[in-house]
C-alpha cells in the first residue's frame, strides 16, 4: 500500500506536456514550481553569467537605458528575464547591443515560459499549487520586497556564501522605496538608485571595498547594520530535490 501511495503522489506532482513531464511539485515549499528550477550546473552558470553581464552592460550604457529599468527592482527583473532568453543576433538587435559574448544559453527552457508566459515572478505567499499557474500568483511585475520574499531565499550576511548573480537586499524603514536591491558580480555590486530628488536616478557600480566604506552607514553590508538584509539567491537556482 505504501508503494502504491508513493507512486500516486509522484504522478500527482507531475503532468505530461508534449514529450516531457512538467514537475508541478515544490520541493522547497518556497512557492517556486520545480519545473522552473534550473536542473543542471551548466544552465545555472549560464543564467549567472548573463545576469552579471547584462547588469554591467546596462551600467556602461547609461544614460541610454531601456525605459523599463528605472529602479533597483526593474534592473533585477530585466536581468532575470533576459538571462532566460535565446541570445542570438535578433535578441541583440532588439536590445541595441553591439556585442554578443559566447556565454552559453539556458537549455532547459526559454523565456517566455510556456506555462507562465511573461508571468515569471511569484507575488503571493504559500507553496506552489497547480492552480497558481492561472490565479494571479505569478505576474510579470514584482517589486523589490516581493522579489526577495517570494522569488529568492536568504544566504546570510557572509559574502563568502554568495556567487556571481546573487542579490543583496536592504530595508530602509523610510518613506518611498522601502526595500532596495543590488546584484553581486563576484567583485562588485551593480544597482539602480531609483528616482533621486527630481531626477530619474542612475545605475551605479561599486567594488566591495567601496560599498563597505559607503559614506552612508545604512548601505554598508555589515552584520551590525540592521538595514542590510543579507545576500539572497534566486529560487530557480536552488538544487532540484
Amino acid at each position: 500500500m505504501r508503494r502504491r501511495e508513493a507512486v500516486l503522489a509522484m504522478l500527482g506532482a507531475a503532468r505530461s506536456v508534449g514529450k516531457g513531464t512538467l514537475a508541478l511539485s515544490d520541493g522547497y515549499g518556497d512557492g517556486c514550481p520545480d519545473f522552473l528550477r534550473l536542473r543542471t550546473r551548466a544552465d545555472q552558470e549560464a543564467f549567472r553569467r548573463w545576469s552579471v553581464w547584462l547588469a554591467e552592460v546596462l551600467y556602461g550604457s547609461q544614460p541610454d537605458l531601456p525605459a523599463e529599468v528605472a529602479d533597483c527592482s526593474a534592473l533585477l527583473r530585466f536581468c532575470y528575464r533576459e538571462a532566460l532568453r535565446r541570445h542570438d543576433a535578433g535578441w541583440a538587435k532588439e536590445l541595441g547591443l553591439r556585442e554578443l559574448p559566447p556565454l552559453g544559453d539556458v537549455g532547459q527552457y526559454r523565456y517566455p515560459v510556456p506555462e507562465l508566459r511573461d508571468r515569471i515572478f511569484r507575488v503571493r505567499p504559500g507553496t506552489f499549487r497547480e492552480e497558481d499557474l492561472h490565479n494571479g500568483a505569478f505576474r510579470a511585475f514584482a517589486d523589490a520586497e516581493h522579489l526577495m520574499r517570494r522569488n529568492a531565499h536568504p544566504l546570510g550576511r557572509d559574502r563568502g556564501a554568495a556567487l556571481p548573480g546573487d542579490l543583496l537586499f536592504y530595508e530602509q524603514l523610510a518613506p518611498g522605496m522601502r526595500f532596495h536591491s543590488m546584484l553581486w558580480t563576484g567583485e562588485a555590486v551593480v544597482y539602480h538608485t531609483g528616482p533621486v530628488g527630481n531626477g530619474k536616478g542612475e545605475m551605479r557600480h561599486l567594488r566591495w571595498e567601496e560599498l563597505l566604506r559607503h559614506p552612508e552607514p545604512r548601505w554598508r553590508p555589515l552584520a551590525g547594520n540592521a538595514n542590510f538584509l543579507g545576500f539572497h539567491r534566486w529560487n530557480i537556482l536552488r538544487e532540484p530535490v
